[in-house]
């Protein structure tokens, strides 16, 4: 299986278009190539598969499939090609616990390199693989694939491949060498250099094959074995629950937000102190809320207000550092152990280039105090006075635990609900106009 590959991949296509972590919908894309790493164990044979999608406008992407050997009488067959059958093997209980093993074991050789490129694990806290008896297939994950073995431990699997490292292992790494406690405990990764199709938009004329001879090196991280965190409950659901029945959230809050602020310190302390031009920032929102107002009318009379909110960005320079870049109640687990923080690869939709860049740890503060105020939708009125002063007293505590913030440090806070709640307005609008109301009521209270 090369990425010059001629096997009929309808099959396959089918599967990962339909996948809840392909992201490529609606945008007229074409599984071009197939491109397969040396198989990490030969019985039952399991391997790392790299599908390059093309699409008419726009870069190729690159997603990871873990495939299993079949029978090609099998019902799930995914694809035959010369080397055989393969299936999902997310779906194949046994493949996948002896291919977990086998990571987790050592019962491999931690690089093996093939004429498609080579794949290697890192192992910074060593596991003993034996001792898993169960794995399986996570239902509720969405851009990527956790895999649970027993209780203890998740291998996640990442789906959409860019090149570099993926930041949740180098947000996770450097958060536990810190001695943070709000994060899980990384064991392990797997990396790879593979080959694969330079650029190319997908045709009808080459819709499975690759019209140029050109290979790029794409150097990826293709897992991470981190520890299960005993006994989780969703942040959102928990505090959902808690303003459905008004119950006080504010000790909760208060520690997600103590949480939230030994990250960002030990991030701070992990990098170099920088600033970004306020005039910059305030430009940008200032920008996504005049094309907000194309789609969404009940902005156009806010919006001078909005921009007032944006100005005394202006009259300062604005640290930043790296942070989550996706924090919302969502992001958040209360285990046996605490109140813990998931997921640092940022929002989804943005390139890996952008979710690099470092910004205003307010940004993470505004992301969470905007969950809240969403939390109340649990409620039968979401804006009647107990639903309101709910949700007010939750995010009082919330920064409470964070740590005060300064009267600059209010104007940025400020800033960023403003333009989290613009982009919530536009939206709802295209998927959601019944709730709509959340983020305008919010709009109209910083306005004030």
């Amino acid at each position: 299986m090369t990425h010059r590959s001629t096997a009929d991949l309808g099959s396959l296509w089918a599967h990962m278009s339909a996948a809840r972590w392909f992201s490529g919908k609606g945008r007229g894309g074409r599984l071009i190539a197939l491109t397969a790493l040396s198989p990490v164990i030969t019985e039952p044979s399991v391997r790392h598969v790299i599908a390059t999608v093309g699409y008419p406008e726009g870069p190729d992407e690159y997603y990871q499939l873990l495939l299993s050997a079949a029978s090609k009488d099998d019902e799930d067959v995914l694809l035959v090609d010369s080397e055989g059958a393969w299936r999902d093997a997310t779906n194949d209980p046994d493949a996948l616990l002896a291919w977990a093993r086998a990571i987790l074991s050592g019962a491999v050789d931690p690089t093996a390199r093939g004429a498609e490129g080579h794949w290697s694990i890192d192992t910074y806290r060593p596991v003993d693989g034996s001792r898993v008896r169960t794995a399986r297939r996570f239902g509720g994950e969405q851009s990527n694939t956790s895999i649970e073995l027993d209780d203890t431990l998740i291998i996640k699997l990442f789906r959409r491949l860019e090149p570099g490292e993926n930041l949740d292992i180098v947000r996770h790494r450097g958060l536990n060498e810190a001695g943070v406690t709000s994060v899980a405990t990384v064991h392990a990764a797997m990396h790879a250099t593979v080959g694969v199709p330079g650029h190319h938009v997908a045709s009808a004329e080459h819709p499975t094959t690759c019209p140029s001879d050109i290979t790029l090196a794409l150097t990826t991280d293709l897992a991470m074995v981190v520890e299960r965190l005993p006994h989780p409950r969703d942040g959102w659901q928990y505090f959902c629950d808690r303003a459905r029945d008004l119950d006080d959230a504010g000790d909760d809050a208060r520690l997600i937000g103590a949480g939230l602020a030994a990250i960002h310190r030990a991030l701070a302390d992990l990098s170099t102190p920088t600033t970004v031009s306020g005039t910059r920032i305030a430009d940008a929102m200032s920008a996504r809320l005049h094309r907000a107002c194309h789609r969404v009318p009940d902005l156009i009379e806010l919006q001078p207000a909005l921009v007032q909110i944006f100005d005394p960005l202006r009259a300062m320079s604005v640290p930043v550092q790296p942070v989550h870049g996706d924090f919302h109640l969502g992001q958040t687990l209360l285990t046996d152990d605490g109140w813990r923080i998931i997921d640092f690869e940022g929002e989804p939709l943005k390139t890996a280039q952008e979710r690099r860049q470092p910004d205003s740890r307010w940004k993470d503060v505004a992301g969470m105090v905007r969950s809240l105020s969403y939390a109340t939708s649990a409620t039968p009125d979401p804006h009647s006075t107990e639903s309101q002063q709910w949700y007010r007293c939750a995010r009082a505590a919330f920064l409470d635990g964070y740590g005060a913030a300064t009267g600059r440090e209010r104007n940025i806070l400020a800033a960023y609900e403003a333009d989290k709640a613009i982009y919530e307005t536009v939206y709802e609008k295209l998927n959601r106009p019944e709730w709509i109301d959340v983020p305008l009521t919010a709009l109209h209270e910083l306005i004030g």
